[in-house]
């Protein structure tokens, strides 16, 4: 039994937005913030930001995160993993977890995100 060594956090945030940006067809953008990623609709104003991206090594896995109004409004709030009733800003939200190699919870992930990004009016 081989070690498998763990994608790194930039490379899963890398291929998790092209996934959301080709799935919901409007760009998609990213940006690095201390030990996580931001991804956002517009350019000119990354404060917009949908979701977080960040890596747990503990339990192998991503956790994806949005703000549980916007996933209400895309339809998509259902389909979270876990509700944190004051995350980040004391805004309730909603995290998906994408477990390494496994593409069922990344597909998940990727649809609803990208709901999400369609609805935001960034």
């Amino acid at each position: 039994m081989g070690i498998c060594i763990m994608e790194s956090l930039e490379d899963f945030a890398e291929r998790f937005r092209a996934d959301v940006e080709k799935k919901c067809d409007c760009p998609v953008y990213k940006k690095a913030l201390e030990s996580k990623f931001n991804l956002h609709k517009c350019k000119e104003y990354p404060s917009e930001v949908f979701a977080h991206i960040s890596r747990q090594k503990t339990l192998r896995r991503f956790t994806i995160s949005a703000w549980e109004k916007d996933a209400v409004t895309a339809g998509v709030a259902h389909l979270a993993c876990k509700r944190v009733p004051k995350g980040k800003f004391g805004k309730p939200s909603l995290h998906w977890y994408v477990k390494e190699s496994d593409a069922e919870s990344y597909k998940k992930a990727v649809n609803a995100l990208s709901k999400i990004c369609q609805v935001r009016d960034d």
